[in-house]
C-alpha cells in the first residue's frame, strides 16, 4: 500500500503522483485500462513503421540494384518458383529463412523504441541463366528512434559500424545503401 502525505511526491517513470489534503482523486480502474490501450497503440505504431521502413530499406536496395521487378527461378527446373534477388531473412530461429517483414519480430528498449534484427539477403550470380546462385546475406539491427533509423551492421568492426538515417530527408536511404553494398563488396574482399 502506498500513502502519500501533503508534501509528499512520488515520481515513476516521468510521473509525479501528489496529494493534496483537500482533493481526494484516485485512479480508476477504467483509467488504468484506457491507459493501457493508448501504451499498447503507441508500441503497434511504433512497431509498424520500423517495419514499414526495413521494407523500404529493401526497395531502396533493389532500385539502386536495378533488381526491383526481377527474379530467379528457384531452381533450374522449377520455371513457377521465382525467388526476388534482394530478401528480408529472419535470424532468430539460425535458418536465415526468407521472411514477410510483418512477420518481422520487434522488441523494445527501455524507453520504448522499436528494434529489430534481420539479415538482408542478396543473390549474384554470373549470369541469369547460371546455377548455382550464390547468395550474401549481411546482419542488421535496426532501432527507430523518433525520426532516426539506426542501422547496426553486426558482423563488422565488432558490430560498431553503424549508419544513422534521418527520415526527414529526401533521399534518406542513400548512404546506408551504399554503406550497404560497400559491405557485400568487402565480404567477397580478400
Amino acid at each position: 500500500m502506498l500513502l502519500l502525505t501533503e508534501s509528499r511526491q512520488l515520481q515513476l517513470s516521468g510521473f509525479f503522483v501528489t496529494q493534496n489534503s483537500q482533493e481526494n482523486t484516485m485512479i480508476t480502474y477504467q483509467q488504468l485500462c484506457d491507459q493501457q490501450q493508448k501504451y499498447n497503440d503507441e508500441l503497434n505504431k511504433r512497431r509498424n513503421k520500423l517495419r514499414q521502413l526495413i521494407s523500404e530499406f529493401c526497395q531502396a536496395i533493389s532500385q539502386n540494384l536495378g533488381l526491383s521487378d526481377k527474379y530467379y527461378n528457384a531452381t533450374i527446373n522449377e520455371v513457377s518458383a521465382t525467388v526476388p534477388y534482394v530478401k528480408l531473412l529472419e535470424l532468430d530461429s539460425g535458418e536465415h529463412q526468407h521472411i514477410n517483414v510483418m512477420e518481422l519480430p520487434i522488441t523494445f528498449d527501455e524507453q520504448g523504441d522499436p528494434i529489430a534484427e534481420a539479415g538482408i539477403s542478396l543473390t549474384l550470380e554470373k549470369s541469369p541463366n547460371t546455377y548455382p546462385k550464390q547468395s550474401v546475406f549481411i546482419r542488421i539491427e535496426f532501432t527507430l528512434k523518433q525520426n532516426i533509423l539506426i542501422l547496426r551492421f553486426i558482423d563488422f568492426d565488432d558490430g560498431l559500424f553503424k549508419v544513422t538515417v534521418n527520415l526527414d530527408d529526401n533521399n534518406r536511404f542513400a548512404y546506408a545503401v551504399e554503406a550497404y553494398k560497400q559491405l557485400v563488396m568487402k565480404t567477397f574482399t580478400i
